[in-house]
């Protein structure tokens, strides 16, 4: 069936048939329209150094988390205070690891990319908003301070487990400005490829 198609393209004399057999979409736009897709298009896929910019995500982040921890503090809501305490404290030490423990190297990523990314930390403080209920009773609206508690715990433990992975990966390097890894061994690298991405789940759960 598709041969058939294309022999009717390739039979066209000129471009006066192929919109109707094969220009969609994109392939459909005057010159102008075209020229100022591709600067658009090379605009947003134009790669920048990953390290370089990794840290602004997490400024974006506590940025924006530093209001809804007011908030929070002012309607004295405990369990989402603590909640937004730990993201606080989450974005700080990634934010502090960006710049002085991870080894600079090669990688990219798109200025799309770098967007998108901010545009999550913009969003993320969000998911801890407290949702208020017509329940007076506290003991139904906050969890026992038990679970708090372990949660607290679990918590702070993932990211210093996660920071200590991310120490490891970094003296992996050959040398300050290398590019190249050894194979990470020890810990929880002998049963987990990425240990420090478990942990990042175990952060946000």
């Amino acid at each position: 069936p598709f041969s058939f198609g294309q022999r009717m393209i390739r039979r066209s004399p000129d471009d006066t048939n192929t919109p109707e057999l094969a220009r969609h979409g994109k392939t459909t736009v005057g010159p102008e329209d075209d020229r100022r897709r591709r600067f658009l298009l090379r605009l947003l896929f134009h790669r920048i150094n990953k390290y370089r910019f990794f840290g602004h995500f997490y400024i974006t982040g506590m940025v924006f988390s530093s209001p809804l921890l007011t908030y929070v503090h002012v309607y004295d809501d405990a369990t989402h205070a603590v909640a937004v305490a730990l993201l606080y404290t989450h974005l700080s030490r990634r934010l502090y690891e960006s710049y002085r423990v991870n080894q600079p190297g090669g990688s990219t990523v798109t200025l799309a990319g770098y967007f998108l990314g901010n545009l999550h930390y913009v969003f993320l403080p969000f998911v801890f908003l407290p949702i208020r209920s017509d329940d007076s009773d506290p003991q139904k609206q906050n969890p026992p301070a038990f679970w708090i508690g372990l949660t607290v715990v679990m918590n702070l433990a993932s990211q210093c487990y996660q920071h200590i992975y991310h120490k490891k990966l970094a003296d992996l390097r050959e040398c300050k400005n290398g590019k190249k890894y050894s194979v990470p061994r020890g810990m929880l690298f002998d049963y987990v490829s990425c240990p420090h991405y478990l942990l990042e789940i175990c952060i946000y759960m």
